[in-house]
């Protein structure tokens, strides 16, 4: 019984592999991050839901902290929009489309610079998304403080 050697994948541009690999671990860690930053912006908005009704709020101070709510909600609609999966173009979402040939054709080729480009751009989507999320969510916490010491000084 004789083994076959593994055959190494050619790579159609030297690095693609490597910075394609960089870019999914990228795109991994920007999951993790809006996962995250979901659920605090969640358990707040949730805590806001349950007390808000209670109170009774000066007019400023109400003010403020609708404000405050928007802007979470905000934050939490973009950290949805960061984690939504997006299922288009000529990654992996495409191959069931594929013969058989075609997919080991396009596997033996390794990663090219358009899979990197299009690695790239979806990372910095998601970390922007990230970052106006992360200023929303500090806006609303910052109305919200507000509110409560307009409340403090009303009272």
């Amino acid at each position: 019984m004789t083994t076959a050697e593994p055959q190494s994948v050619p790579s159609s541009v030297q690095g693609a592999d490597a910075a394609a690999a960089m870019l999914r671990s990228e795109l991994g860690r920007a999951d993790s991050k809006a996962s995250l930053l979901l659920a605090l912006t969640g358990a707040g908005l949730a805590g806001i839901a349950s007390t808000a009704p209670q109170l009774h709020l000066p007019t400023v101070a109400a003010t403020a902290g609708v404000v405050g709510i928007a802007a979470l909600v905000t934050s939490t609609v973009l950290l949805l929009l960061t984690v939504r999966p997006r299922l288009a173009g000529n990654g992996w979402p495409s191959w069931h489309q594929l013969t058989d040939a075609e997919l080991q054709q396009r596997l033996a080729h390794g990663h090219d610079t358009t899979e990197v480009q299009v690695l790239a751009a979806a990372a910095r989507v998601k970390f922007s998304r990230i970052r106006r999320a992360v200023d929303c969510t500090l806006t609303g916490v910052v109305l919200l403080v507000l509110a409560t010491a307009l409340t403090a000084m009303a009272g």
